[in-house]
């Protein structure tokens, strides 16, 4: 299995370059990307615990490889996920594998974020659709809960292109990880990367949601631009469809548990010979049918008689 996958994807990839639609960083070798990506498979499960390799088709198997190959990126630097929904595999670039994207295909020159403590003063303009921040921060507030966080990507012309989020939309956004780190009360729970690192994972969540946008919004036209689109697109769709199947079964599993509980049958069993008055017996239809017949038949005795 493994020699069939990576053989249809190093043929794909070698078509691409042929064709010159693919030109690959100078320190990136694709090779070693998929050699790195099968063995981080080998021990992928998808939410019940199964292996991917196993439970995925081999069609999406190949793609999500392919995916990574082409965005120029390696699972094993942390770049990107391979992520199960249902049969379908898929490769999700993680804040570093955007970020590098960002860096090779765009006009980007650098990207940082910052957070916002409770006390801070912030403030922007929204010129043209970007925002520009104005943030005044006082040290002591450095100690206070965090109400926001924002990114700004500074393009090789000079131009600044921001996004902010509160903390409520970066919880949202934490609510549709996996790891599922926030609690129905809206706190985080405790023990989790995000509850240790909670600064470092605001401003993650931010940078990653920005540089996002910008890829997505560029005019360039490239093989890597695109398949980023298809792939941010698809993604997105099969989170859709596994988000409706756990509504639809959640709705199942309530249903059942409203169904009223059906009351046990009652018992009956035939009184002992000494009878209690107190006993009560309710005979069974086969067993009320004999004694109807025997008492027609007794009435049917009685009449002859008189006759």
């Amino acid at each position: 299995m493994k020699k069939e996958i990576v053989q249809s994807v190093q043929t794909k990839v070698t078509e691409y370059q042929k064709n010159g639609q693919l030109h690959f960083p100078a320190n990136y070798s694709p090779e070693n990307a998929m050699k790195g990506a099968w063995l981080i498979l080998q021990g992928t499960v998808d939410k019940n615990k199964q292996p991917v390799l196993h439970t995925c088709t081999k069609e999406s198997i190949i793609n999500s490889m392919l995916t990574m190959v082409v965005l120029g990126l390696n699972a094993n630097k942390k770049q990107g996920y391979f992520i199960a929904y249902g049969k379908s595999l898929a490769f999700q670039p993680s804040y570093f594998g955007n970020v590098s994207i960002l860096k090779r295909v765009t006009d980007c020159k650098d990207i940082a974020a910052e957070v916002i403590y409770e006390g801070d003063k912030i403030e922007y303009d929204i010129v043209g659709g970007n925002k520009r921040i104005k943030h005044e921060q006082k040290f002591e507030n450095m100690n206070n809960k965090i109400v926001g966080a924002y990114a700004t990507i500074t393009t090789k012309e000079g131009k600044e292109i921001s996004e902010v989020m509160t903390i409520q939309k970066i919880k949202k956004s934490w609510k549709m990880s996996r790891q599922n780190p926030i609690l129905e009360d809206g706190s985080i729970k405790r023990g989790t990367v995000h509850d240790d690192f909670t600064e470092e994972m605001a401003k993650r969540t931010v940078l990653n949601r920005l540089a996002k946008l910008y890829i997505n919004s560029s005019n360039d036209s490239s093989l890597v631009l695109d398949t980023k689109l298809i792939n941010d697109e698809k993604t997105k769709q099969l989170e859709i469809e596994e988000e409706s199947d756990n509504e639809e079964n959640i709705a199942e599993e309530n249903l059942e548990d409203k169904k009223e509980p059906q009351p046990e049958p009652r018992i009956y069993a035939k009184p002992p010979k000494t009878q209690n008055p107190d006993y009560l017996y309710s005979p069974t239809e086969e067993e009320s049918e004999t004694t109807e017949d025997k008492e027609q038949e007794l009435n049917w005795n009685t009449d002859s008689s008189v006759e």
